[in-house]
């Protein structure tokens, strides 16, 4: 850049000074891992600044010399790029910061979602959304589909792995597009028109038949089925999502043990597609209506516990929704099918959160 602007005439100190220099700081030169990379942030921020100005994958390993391809080949202005890059570094601090759910007073949902399931493959196209200035309805949409897309796919279980192309596709649209409402109508038109498995939109009625019927614990990562708890706890306490960070000492808790042996005597109940009722209760105990939230670990004498001492551990920890529902849920003794409808009512509820592509 600094030969660049040598070229066009511009004084190197002043240049330097200007557009450079307020990258030479600790956050910036910071080293952060992202993907099994390790550099620099500002130079994985030139990453994803990169990929949107040019709707184009490129290696990380490839940062400098892209950008000196783009520069070379593009840029009429050195400092017209300089200035883009500031403006985009604004955006990039601001959301990874942990106040991102919060710009301008309004709180989008899905900047928590990202930042707590640790979701960057989006960087590039949040980088082109926020620079546009655009009208807050619009956001919102916008935001809406996104974590909708994104969160179906999680706790369903697709893989992430080829989001960079894909997104790149997008960003290639938006950068046709007139920069205004119809920002809302192309993400959501796109994201509905993803045909292949691991990229397709899904629909309710898998969204609801896997997390219903699908155990979650195992299936997904504790960071997953923490993030998908403390929605569920938020939705219960308000019927909107709302920011849950203040459940930081919060722990996934089995209401029927995984230790279930000593305390839980069998009780004749085996599922359709089992062999026997230890093999049932062994899947169906990792399902969603069979987990809680507590704030603090249990004492293993509890957690481990029969029934009834563990009704009143729940009790104690009522401060939390989801434990009032497992009280209201189970009576002298929690069966199979209290979890089976438990489970069912909370992906009732996920499919509040979380509307379908039909919604849209």
């Amino acid at each position: 850049m600094i030969l660049k602007a040598k070229a066009e005439g511009l004084n190197e100190d002043a240049f330097n000074r200007e557009w450079l220099l307020p990258f030479n700081t600790q956050w910036w030169q910071e080293q952060v891992r992202f993907g099994r990379y390790v550099r620099a942030r500002f130079e994985q921020f030139l990453y994803y600044w990169i990929m949107m100005r040019t709707a184009k994958d490129i290696r990380v390993d490839d940062v400098f010399r892209g950008f000196q391809r783009y520069v070379d080949d593009e840029v009429d202005s050195i400092e017209g790029v300089a200035a883009e890059i500031k403006q985009s570094a604004e955006v990039f601090e601001w959301l990874e910061s942990r106040d991102s759910a919060n710009r301008s007073g309004r709180w989008y949902p899905y900047l928590s979602t990202r930042q707590r399931l640790d979701i960057s493959v989006d960087t590039p196209v949040m980088l082109w959304l926020f620079a546009q200035k655009l009208p807050e309805a619009t956001l919102e949409r916008v935001m809406s589909a996104f974590e909708s897309w994104y969160v179906r796919r999680i706790l369903w279980g697709r893989l992430l792995t080829s989001d960079n192309r894909v997104l790149m596709g997008l960003l290639t649209r938006l950068a046709r597009s007139a920069h205004d409402e119809a920002t809302a109508d192309i993400v959501i038109d796109f994201f509905k028109n993803q045909e292949a498995d691991r990229m397709s939109w899904t629909d309710d009625e898998e969204f609801f038949r896997t997390l219903a019927g699908v155990k979650s614990y195992g299936r997904l990562s504790r960071a997953r089925v923490l993030y998908l708890l403390s929605r569920l706890e938020a939705h219960l306490r308000t019927s909107r999502a709302e920011d849950v960070s203040w459940l930081s000492n919060i722990q996934i808790e089995h209401v029927m043990p995984r230790k279930w042996q000593k305390h839980w005597p069998l009780q004749g109940e085996v599922g359709e597609g089992f062999t026997s009722e230890e093999e049932y209760r062994d899947y169906v105990l990792n399902c969603l209506g069979n987990l809680t939230l507590v704030t603090g670990k249990l004492n293993s004498s509890v957690s481990n516990g029969p029934w009834k001492r563990k009704r009143k551990a729940f009790d104690r920890h009522s401060v939390l929704f989801l434990n009032k529902d497992v009280l209201e849920q189970g009576g002298d003794s929690w069966t199979m099918a209290d979890i089976e409808e438990r489970s069912e009512r909370l992906a009732e509820l996920a499919l509040e959160i979380w509307p379908g592509p039909d919604k849209f």
